[in-house]
């Protein structure tokens, strides 16, 4: 008998919903989308774009998170409390603006001002819906990505590799009673939403 095998099938259930969790994270899943976006500009200045916007936007609101958790003011990565997210958004919210802004005046590869653009608009919408309701950041996140990786991959297997993701994503965030159904549900129209408003709208 494997170490798996012995292991009560709820165990492996919460632990297959921790790992899906934290793998596919907001920021984790951030930095590939800003990596996918640096890719499909097609420049070696894609990349150096792609670096400073990931330190700027994704980086600082990450470790202040971490400072926040060291001291105590935030009970984990995830800030489980819908109350412990308000401090940290603004500043999230702050950060991507300033860095799209800084995108959009020097004239960045269209698509890292587009995942810039949706950023910052997918936050302020977190940050108002935050006041009243905790929407899942993690659903948000991936099917965002979901909706980057067919614009700009096509239907191929990082589509549909992500798509897979989504419902795997919203299952652990349920299974571990971090959200519940409508919450990742809402994660997920918010996501799909605003890459797709950005993407039709061409406000970047």
């Amino acid at each position: 008998m494997s170490i798996l095998q012995a292991v009560p099938t709820s165990t492996r259930r919460w632990k297959l919903a921790y790992w899906t969790s934290q793998i596919l994270s907001p920021p984790v899943v951030g930095i590939v989308a800003i990596g996918l976006c640096a890719l499909a500009a097609h420049t070696h200045t894609g990349w150096l774009w792609a670096l400073a916007y990931t330190l700027f936007a994704v980086i600082v609101p990450s470790a202040y998170v971490v400072y926040q958790v060291k001291r105590g003011t935030i009970s984990d990565f995830h800030m489980e409390r819908r109350e412990e997210r308000i401090r940290p958004l603004i500043l999230t919210l702050a950060c991507a603006i300033a860095a799209w802004w800084v995108l959009w005046l020097w004239d960045s590869p269209r698509p890292l001002r587009l995942f810039a653009a949706a950023n910052w608009l997918q936050t302020l919408l977190f940050l108002l819906l935050t006041t009243r309701w905790k929407v899942s950041m993690h659903t948000a996140a991936i099917s965002g990505f979901s909706v980057l990786a067919a614009a700009f991959m096509g239907a191929g297997l990082v589509t549909l590799s992500a798509s897979v993701c989504v419902p795997m994503v919203a299952w652990s965030r349920v299974h571990m009673r971090r959200h519940t159904l409508g919450q990742t549900l809402g994660g997920i129209v918010l996501g799909v939403g605003t890459v797709t408003a950005m993407l039709m709208a061409g406000l970047y």
